[in-house]
């Protein structure tokens, strides 16, 4: 009897080894998984707290055929602050994008923010006055499409008719 107990008892302590060793395991998997949910979860909650609109007024969009450029109003509508950095916008189909910045204001492809100058970041409410020099000018009478994006997904359409001259 006393050679069964013996063996028991260190199958009892291999048992508590493996048995320690697995939990080890399935507690550092587990930890992974809460930080993965978490990182998707932040990322999710700036993706549905993060809106942009183009408010230009559709039938008198300021737009200088001499200089083939347009001034856009663009409003953050969302709850978090925004890098200028992360405006990208689409006229037509032609893609306009932050380049650098400068004393007199953010500078674009072609494009400059005029108002507020030199900001950094979108605050929620706050309104952007971005001037965009384009690549070829509009033709009076057509539909223009201008898209604007944002960090974390965002992003606002916006079609006017080109007034004429």
């Amino acid at each position: 009897m006393p050679a069964n107990a013996a063996s028991h008892t260190i199958f009892f302590i291999g048992a508590l080894i493996v048995s320690s060793i697995l939990s080890a395991v399935f507690i550092g998997v587990s930890l992974q998984f809460k930080d993965g949910i978490e990182a998707r979860s932040d990322a999710l909650n700036k993706q549905l707290r993060t809106s942009i609109d183009i408010i230009n007024d559709p039938r008198q969009v300021p737009y200088d055929a001499n200089n083939s450029s347009l001034i856009l109003y663009l409003k953050n509508t969302g709850s978090t602050t925004i890098s200028v950095t992360t405006l990208t916008i689409e006229i037509n189909g032609t893609l306009y994008g932050y380049t650098s910045g400068s004393a007199t204001g953010t500078t674009f492809n072609e494009t400059a923010l005029i108002s507020p100058p030199g900001i950094q970041e979108w605050i929620p409410e706050s309104t952007l006055m971005v001037k965009v020099k384009l690549v070829s000018p509009l033709t009076p009478g057509s539909t223009c499409l201008v898209k604007a994006t944002v960090e974390y997904g965002a992003s606002c359409t916006f079609s006017f008719r080109v007034v004429g001259p």
